[in-house]
């Protein structure tokens, strides 16, 4: 729904400031699971352009203040990787059914 959409956006927005030169804060919401949460709603929503713009601001933030924290930056991708393949499964399955 919008509603859940404008929240998730909003989300993302305070993620990105509170990881923003703060490993401590990248790292645990890395730790806290928001990576699967942001390619799940990355794929549920491909034509949002200012979801998928501040989704890639927050991964981007992530990404570096993480790595510092001691989060590897390949292990990020990877888990974004097997979000993705699960989101697509779920999709997949989704479709056979209808």
């Amino acid at each position: 729904t919008t509603r859940n959409f404008n929240f998730i956006l909003q989300c993302f927005s305070v993620i990105t400031v509170l990881s923003l030169r703060s490993p401590v804060n990248a790292f645990k919401a890395v730790k806290s699971g928001v990576l699967e949460v942001v390619a799940e709603a990355m794929e549920t929503h491909p034509s949002a352009v200012n979801m998928q713009r501040q989704a890639c601001k927050m991964l981007r933030n992530l990404a570096l203040e993480a790595k510092i924290a001691g989060e590897n930056q390949t292990a990020i991708i990877d888990r974004l990787k097997k979000q993705r393949e699960r989101t697509k499964e779920r999709y997949n399955n989704k479709m056979a059914y209808k």
